[in-house]
């Protein structure tokens, strides 16, 4: 999970994070599998950050806004991979390589 820094923002549960999510199918175990695995978008891996107290993992408002808003940008930047061996083999033999 990424951790949090010194902030003087609140610490909010994650079951508080998936209420300030709002919409149907938000749960606070979404909320952690985002934290803790983050999401897929265009190539890119984002995690919302979060901080584990005493067993207990916490974010913060501001943190769930930055995810959101990265999540929703169309400007997040596309990596240019291929998924395998097979998929690289065939596109360095169109290369020429």
């Amino acid at each position: 999970m990424q951790p949090l820094t010194a902030t003087t923002d609140e610490l909010i549960t994650l079951a508080e994070a998936a209420k300030r999510c709002g919409g149907k199918g938000i749960s606070r175990q979404t909320v952690w599998r985002w934290a803790e695995a983050g999401v897929l978008i265009q190539g890119v891996r984002i995690k919302l950050e979060s901080i584990r107290i005493g067993g207990r993992y916490f974010t913060t408002a501001a943190a769930l806004e930055r995810f959101t808003r990265l999540g929703n940008d169309p400007a997040t930047p596309t990596p240019q991979q291929t998924k395998n061996r097979s998929s690289r083999r065939k596109q360095l033999d169109r290369d020429g390589i």
